[in-house]
């Protein structure tokens, strides 16, 4: 029979066959299995990608804010004061009216080693003022009142002095009140006195770090007092246990402010030249570096100070490569583990002592989310120089 146009086209309109369709499908799902492939591979970089860049972002802030801080330490401190920097091996009494009384380490910085693989603590001292006095000789008058010889210039009502008597006696953090007279009498009285510096009412205020008697110590002969303005700083840097690194103020007592997040561990050492017994020429050589608090009379050798800051990334996650046992194989390898220094071995020349990421001891389960090899670490590292007390013993 003759096959007619019409007959054509109708059983060309019936559509696809079965099979034409399950190949089809066939080919759909090889396409989706190929992309979420590639969505599953793109996903696993973009969050490393991710943490890496705040694990960065973290580190850089953490040592951009800390290196400031630090490269102020010692303004209004003269380094040749030799052991009036340690006020006799003690502490500044600070008699706070407000808070109540304290203790603060008369130096311009000041490294707490953290046994045990333990972060350090770092404390920084610093004055604000603006006049630059250099340290008066003085001669005590009564607990309130000192003398100032030969000048009596840059002490102002509000700021904050440390009295330093002779090296049998501890220091005092006092507030003046009244400025140096053309005797050259300067005045901490308790009460309330004019400040220079703006405040309202009519610039009236209370001095805080007077107490009731003045100094707590009756210094007898001649001393020094160092100028260190309205508002110094005593910063204290630390590493919480939830791995933020902190500043705590504690002269007016601000409390602890989150600076940077990501941080697990942090060490420091002084540059203390002439520690490796050569000559005094203030040039650091590789065997000047301590992390041994200097004596009483060594705080003017300290040069410098060198921080190393571990920051860990968030994301969990196993290297490539993988292993032909099926077992995760750590994206970080024990050995060589993070380190500064060159020195991978803790608590002798700069290596960091690693823990599960709950801070027990290293259990190295594989696999185990606890398990600190599963997270990328970065070390950042930095040289800071005590610039004021560099300049103040020229």
């Amino acid at each position: 029979m003759k096959l007619t146009p019409s007959f054509n086209r109708i059983r060309m309109a019936r559509g696809f066959s079965l099979i034409e369709l399950l190949i089809g499908i066939v080919i759909g799902l090889v396409g989706l299995l190929a992309i979420f492939q590639v969505v599953t591979v793109w996903d696993s970089h973009n969050r490393t990608t991710t943490a890496g860049g705040d694990a960065d972002v973290g580190g850089t802030l953490a040592m951009f804010t800390l290196e400031r801080d630090i490269k102020q330490a010692g303004l209004g401190m003269k380094p040749t004061a030799g052991t009036q920097l340690n006020c006799n091996g003690t502490g500044i009494q600070v008699n706070d009216t407000v808070s109540g009384a304290s203790t603060l380490r008369f130096a311009p910085v000041e490294i707490v080693a953290g046994a045990g693989g333990v972060p350090d603590q770092i404390n920084v001292f610093y004055g604000n003022t603006s006049f630059m006095p250099a340290p008066e000789v003085f001669s005590l008058s009564t607990a309130t009142t000192n003398t100032i010889t030969p000048n009596r210039y840059g002490f102002r009502p509000g700021d904050l002095v440390i009295v330093a008597g002779n090296p049998t006696e501890p220091c005092s953090l006092v507030e003046i009140t009244a400025g140096a007279t053309s005797g050259g009498l300067v005045t901490h009285a308790p009460g309330n006195y004019v400040t220079y510096y703006p405040t309202a009412p009519a610039n009236s205020a209370a001095a805080r770090f007077n107490g009731t008697a003045g100094t707590t110590t009756a210094y007898s002969g001649t001393g020094t007092l160092f100028n260190l303005g309205p508002a110094p700083q005593f910063d204290r840097w630390t590493i919480s246990a939830t791995g933020v690194l902190q500043r705590s103020e504690w002269i007016f007592g601000s409390g602890a402010v989150d600076v940077a997040e990501g941080v697990i561990n942090m060490k420091a050492q002084y540059g203390l030249y002439g520690f490796d017994g050569a000559p005094l020429n203030q040039v650091l050589s590789n065997a000047d570096w301590t992390a041994t608090t200097p004596t009483a009379g060594n705080w003017a050798n300290v040069l410098a100070v060198r921080v190393a800051i571990l920051v860990r990334s968030k994301q969990w996650e196993r290297s490539a490569s993988g292993s032909a046992s099926g077992v995760p194989t750590p994206v970080t390898q024990t050995a060589p583990q993070p380190s500064w220094v060159t020195c991978p071995i803790p608590d002798t020349c700069g290596g960091f002592l690693m823990t599960n990421i709950d801070g027990t001891p290293d259990s190295n389960l594989p696999g185990d989310p606890n398990n600190w090899r599963f997270y990328r670490y970065r070390v950042y590292e930095k040289v800071i120089p005590l610039r004021n007390m560099i300049w103040g013993a020229q």
